[in-house]
């Protein structure tokens, strides 16, 4: 939710269409792949995670490529009508099956970008998301593999869902005024930055 609010917040939907939104959810939540280590048991999780896919590297470079895939997503006739299909169940009685893009390799760039910067923001966010009174903080090695230290600066406990109703709150208004989305998302994102702040005069 913080990738693609973060995207409209930025305007990105108003030339892209709301495809690059989606594109940077799934950008900002690929850093997360490294938890499927999980199926490998405990010990692997626990020097996988935050690890492999946490670090500047390959968040950015995974975001520029799911950027990429998506804005190829964007150009294809046959993914649009599907993806305006399924849309179309959730807001009936709007057409959603606008005319096929031209390709542009400054969009191609924007769409990377993007994908890079929706990717990014799940560090500096997993690096404050770490505190928790009952269990030790979990730093995130951002310049990993060159270096192993480890960030983390630990104002939010894990678990705290006052950031995840924020943007659930945004979800919901950018059904009911999608043409307000913008300044919905930066209300949003000052929700969550104001939060953090609180958080940490508290600390």
């Amino acid at each position: 939710m913080c990738g693609a609010t973060l995207t409209l917040a930025l305007g990105c939907h108003r030339k892209q269409g709301w495809g690059i939104a989606a594109m940077a959810a799934c950008a900002a939540a690929l850093p997360d792949w490294d938890g499927a280590s999980i199926a490998f048991g405990g010990v692997a999780y626990a020097r996988i995670h935050r690890v492999w896919g946490h670090n500047i590297l390959v968040a950015g470079g995974m975001g520029a490529l799911m950027g990429g895939v998506g804005y190829l997503a964007h150009l294809s006739t046959r993914f649009r009508r599907k993806a305006a299909q399924a849309t179309a169940r959730f807001w009936p009685g709007r057409d959603f099956m606008a005319p096929p893009p031209v390709y542009s390799t400054n969009a191609l760039l924007l769409w990377c970008l993007i994908g890079v910067l929706a990717g990014l923001v799940h560090l500096p966010a997993d690096i404050v998301y770490s505190g928790h009174p009952e269990m030790r903080s979990w730093p995130v090695p951002l310049f990993w593999p060159f270096s192993d230290q480890g960030c983390v600066w630990p104002l939010v406990n894990w678990g705290d869902i006052t950031s995840t109703l924020i943007f659930i709150g945004a979800m919901f208004a950018f059904y009911f005024w999608p043409k307000r989305a913008q300044i919905i998302a930066v209300l949003a994102l000052a929700g969550v930055l104001g939060y953090i702040g609180v958080r940490w005069l508290l600390v």
